[in-house]
């Protein structure tokens, strides 16, 4: 089914997130440092796998990952999650993004764990208080931040926001656009008119 969705929704050039990468079972403590505890045997053949097909079947090129710990190591933040599996064995090519973020989120969330393996957008409106990747003076930040954005920018010229897959203008943009040449049109008519004016009087001063 989620496959099919992410199918679906690309044919009409919209980004996909699928989420919540991975082993969101739990809403209570969530943002509390949440861990979970499983095998990977069970994770493959049954956390991972709609995400899985997902990716290969559907074509997914976005991801959103998840507040909690899979052991002890943050979801967003989790290397063989984010590289290992999904880029690495699934050949996904495109962008993750955190679940809300707020620079402190309860002291479970940080961005500059998550921008080194592959975590490439905090999902926020406030702004990163704190843990933000922010020292350009190092390299390894600079390379990260360069992926991050390589990845970020391939989910969006994959989309309706590059390319033109039956996008249709909104009726309100036309009639705007109509509205805008109707008022350049009467300027220019005005302008010329005083012009036109402005001369014919100085002739007939002239004279």
């Amino acid at each position: 089914m989620g496959a099919n969705e992410v199918k679906g929704a690309l044919e009409y050039g919209v980004q996909t997130y699928i989420k919540h990468f991975a082993l969101n079972d739990s809403e209570t403590n969530r943002k509390n440092m949440l861990c979970t505890w499983t095998n990977e045997q069970a994770m493959r053949e049954v956390y991972l796998k709609s995400f899985e097909l997902s990716v290969k079947v559907g074509g997914a090129n976005n991801a959103m990952t998840a507040f909690n710990y899979i052991g002890n190591v943050w979801a967003g933040a989790c290397e063989p999650l984010l590289q290992t599996v999904l880029r690495g064995e699934w050949g996904f090519q495109g962008a993750t993004v955190t679940d809300w973020f707020n620079g402190t989120t309860d002291g479970c969330m940080y961005a500059d764990a998550a921008i080194r393996v592959g975590g490439d957008k905090m999902l926020s409106s406030a702004g990163d208080v704190k843990g933000f990747a922010s020292n350009t003076n190092s390299a390894g930040t600079v390379n990260a931040m360069r992926t991050a954005t390589h990845n970020i920018l391939f989910g969006i010229v994959n989309s309706n926001a590059m390319n033109d897959r039956n996008f249709k203008t909104p009726g309100w943009v036309t009639t705007i656009y109509i509205a805008d040449a109707v008022v350049a049109v009467a300027l220019v008519a005005i302008e010329l008119y005083v012009i036109l004016r402005f001369r014919k009087q100085s002739k007939a001063a002239a004279r």
